[in-house]
């Protein structure tokens, strides 16, 4: 089973990545899944273009963000962050969680389940890798 970071997500709805693309259309659909930690960062990042009033477009590029952000998510199932994943994101240390909050939030729903986290992050999710022996792989790049 995967978990699909937000990056790789973004990467994936917008296309520019084969590889990945192939990796995801290949694995099935009841095997992939994304976190709601992913929602909270997509639909958090069009509320701000949307809510930005110096934008020109008044928005209109934060509503096609949203409107791109409800079509993707919907083709995953989401997985919650529930009390074991937050007791491990606690044992994490505060510096790697600082890091990269989300990241470790994942990886930790990640960790309560045995999923592998797909990522382009790897370096970060190696830090984390520490304090949960988070699994995780880089489906932008081609195995060798």
């Amino acid at each position: 089973m995967f978990i699909l970071d937000t990056d790789v997500l973004s990467y994936y709805s917008r296309g520019g990545y084969p590889t990945l693309t192939r990796r995801i259309l290949a694995t099935p659909p009841e095997h992939l899944w994304i976190t709601i930690i992913t929602v909270d960062e997509r639909l958090q990042g069009a509320y701000r273009l949307i809510n930005d009033i110096r934008r020109p477009d008044g928005g209109m590029g934060g509503c096609r963000l949203l409107r791109e952000a409800m079509r993707d998510l919907s083709d995953f199932q989401i997985l919650p962050y529930d009390s074991n994943a937050r007791q491990i994101f606690n044992r994490l240390s505060a510096p790697v969680r600082r890091n990269g909050a989300n990241d470790c939030k994942i990886a930790a729903i990640a960790c309560t389940r045995g999923f592998t986290v797909i990522t382009h992050n790897v370096q970060h999710f190696q830090e984390i890798q520490t304090g949960c022996s988070v699994l995780f792989e880089d489906w932008t790049v081609d195995a060798t």
